[in-house]
């Protein structure tokens, strides 16, 4: 054993030591399986003593065996990839690879003696566990994990902004307020946060799983709203819970679903963690799920006792918000004019409207939960009230759109709509006109969606109907609300607290995408099913049930659709351009939001193994969402690859370090 890992090892001790002491294996509401207490060990010490430069390489089933600790050199160097630094890291992992090969050979005992230093330290290592192979195992299970103490340490800070609503939410549900602390595991209570496979926000919601409890859709994402996401989290939870009868089972759940957790009970016949933690076999059940409750005890371990491990924190100020129901459909511009906010603000305080409601190309729909701040007399509702007919709506107001058509170019689309190619530029968040594509779907600005024109109309009315009832002008009169002026003693929420400026093109090195949606509308009541499509999105874009596509193509109950596959369609309640505008519309979200969170950086080439598969490759070899192989390999047919075939794999990068890969497999 080398003298650093000799000190690593003795500190080691000395910190369970003093993680005891610190009262961290005090009793909660939370059972703690003796199976799993070493991994709450490991994950309080990556949490809290490895920094975010150090690996630790260690055994994926046996978390107390650790091998070595390494530093990556130039870490804060952005210039280098992440690929490029975690060479190290797979030079390391080798060669306790070939240590572990080398004792695999020993058919009887072996000499210590015969063995050098590190080969000694290994064999020391394993020497406690009995078991046959143990070390052809052990060579499959060599892993990397990050240290993560700089970044949990932030999230810390950052949830101060957060903790006082997410436990008022957690109460109101009856549910215990320590599980406000999860966040620390899924995004370190960061609400931007955007996972590679499309999972957002403070409680990284996947798509499909957020619109159980969220609105979810063009111009509305409540993923990226802190409280709103916070209520749709505690109610996944709480439906976890009563279903399972055992939070390490409905924690777990949260991770792994929840009819996969029914399945691991039903197959071992038990609700004990432990025991489904060590014999439940399922492709799916694999390090992340493992492990996912183990994190949330050592994340709250460490956040109930952060002194002890950092010191004096100064916390972020808490965000103290009052909610409005809007009573019509209204424009963002029209709710700035008569609350007397800066529009920027509003949407501090909602980052969960898209850019379509920012750019007040969209109303805000009737009955929507706002979040507004509190500040010494400002009254939302008295001051909606003085609100004209005209600004508001009893429906949404749709905008025109255009299918691009051979021959088209923007200057002729934008003379035949009577607007200009600057108007069309900025209204589809295109940078470059050369990449528009036949098919492409545009939306054209008007005198009901142009926000220039809306807002110069809303203050009109607005001063009409101030002079009307011989008010001072609403907007001057309220003016002490604004954040940087007289109210701002009660108003807790700095302006730059919660910026989001995630609906920002940020991604221009990636515009070589430019949402490549270049699949046809649907031919003779037709379409071929593109990737992370489903029946249920088809059902919803036709607004029909999911069981009449099913029975129009003759599909089983449980019979799921693939990639590829040719689908009948009916037109009955929605025309076939509105359906296509709807899809086109969905997968135009998808990929703005992966662009403004990653960079493409080029592609590697990959030699097809036997056992790989589309699911294999993006979910456990190299962490891309699907979508993105499939329109990197648009010649292949992914749903047939042959041992030896060559394609193409995307290299991408975070556009934020902070959110680099946490582990490496």
């Amino acid at each position: 054993m080398t003298k650093g890992l000799r000190r690593i090892y003795i500190f080691s001790a000395l910190f369970i030591l003093f993680m005891i002491q610190a009262g961290f294996t005090q009793e909660n509401v939370f059972e703690i399986p003796r199976r799993i207490e070493k991994n709450i060990d490991f994950w309080v010490k990556i949490f809290s003593f490895y920094a975010d430069s150090q690996v630790v390489i260690h055994d994926s089933e046996n978390l107390d065996i650790i091998y070595d600790v390494i530093t990556l050199d130039n870490y804060s160097d952005n210039n280098i990839s992440f690929h490029k630094k975690w060479e190290k890291v797979e030079d390391v992992k080798k060669e306790y690879c070939d240590i572990l090969k080398k004792l695999s050979k020993y058919n009887s005992l072996v000499d210590p003696k015969s063995l050098t230093d590190k080969e000694r330290f290994v064999f020391y290592l394993w020497q406690g566990i009995d078991k046959p192979k143990k070390y052809n195992i052990a060579m499959e299970n060599i892993r990397g994990q990050k240290g993560l103490k700089n970044r949990f340490k932030e999230g810390i800070i950052r949830s101060g902004r957060y903790m006082h609503e997410i436990e008022k939410i957690f109460e109101k549900y009856n549910l215990p307020v320590e599980l406000g602390y999860l966040p620390h595991v899924e995004s370190s209570f960061n609400h931007t946060a955007y996972s590679k496979m499309g999972a957002s926000g403070l409680w990284q919601f996947t798509r499909g799983t957020g619109r159980l409890f969220m609105k979810v859709n063009s111009i509305i994402d409540e993923r990226s709203d802190p409280f709103h996401s916070t209520d749709a989290a505690a109610r996944l939870l709480k439906k976890n819970y009563e279903e399972l009868g055992s939070w390490p089972l409905a924690i777990t759940a949260y991770n792994h679903g929840l009819a996969g957790m029914k399945r691991a009970q039903a197959q071992l016949n038990t609700s004990d963690f432990g025991v489904i933690y060590d014999e439940y076999k399922s492709r799916s059940f694999g390090f992340a799920s493992r492990n996912f409750y183990a994190e949330f005890i050592a994340a709250t371990q460490v956040a109930q006792n952060y002194k002890e491990l950092f010191g004096e924190l100064t916390f972020d100020p808490p965000i103290e918000i009052q909610r409005f129901v809007i009573p019509d459909y209204v424009y963002l511009s029209t709710l700035a004019n008569c609350f007397g906010i800066d529009k920027n603000v509003l949407i501090e305080y909602n980052p969960g409207f898209r850019s379509r409601i920012r750019a007040s190309r969209r109303c805000i729909p009737k009955g929507y939960t706002m979040n507004l701040p509190i500040v010494d007399q400002f009254d939302p509702a008295a001051l909606y009230a003085q609100l004209g007919k005209t600004t508001k709506s009893k429906k949404q107001i749709a905008g025109d759109v255009y299918s691009i058509q051979p021959g088209d170019n923007l200057a002729s689309i934008a003379k035949r709509s009577g607007t200009t190619i600057d108007e069309l530029l900025v209204y589809n968040d295109i940078t470059d006109p050369d990449l528009i594509k036949i098919g492409q779907v545009l939306e054209i600005p008007n005198q009901h969606n142009n926000p220039q024109k809306s807002n110069l109309a809303d203050n009109k009315q607005q001063k009409s109907q101030n002079e009307e009832a011989n008010q001072p002008d609403v907007q001057v009169a309220q003016r002490n609300i604004l954040p940087s002026e007289a109210g701002r003693s009660k108003q807790t929420l700095p302006v730059v607290a919660i910026t989001d400026t995630s609906y920002l093109r940020n991604a221009v090195d990636s515009l070589v995408w430019n949402f490549n949606l270049d699949f046809a509308p649907p031919d003779n009541d037709r379409i071929i099913v593109e990737p992370d499509e489903t029946l249920g999105h088809f059902a919803e874009w036709l607004d029909v049930s999911a069981q009449t596509l099913r029975q129009l193509n003759h599909l089983h109950l449980n019979q799921n659709i693939r990639v590829g596959q040719r689908l009948k369609l009916t037109f009955d309640n929605v025309e076939s351009q509105k359906f296509h505008e709807r899809r086109i519309e969905y997968h135009k979200t998808i990929q703005t939001r992966f662009f403004n969170s990653y960079k493409f950086l080029g592609y590697q080439k990959y030699n097809i193994k036997n056992g790989d598969n589309v699911w294999k490759l993006c979910y456990q070899k190299f962490n891309i969402p699907c979508w993105l192989l499939y329109h990197t390999n648009k010649d292949k047919d992914l749903d047939k690859l042959q041992p030896g075939e060559i394609i193409s794999i995307p290299k991408i990068a975070s556009l934020e370090p902070r959110r680099q890969n946490l582990e490496a497999d």
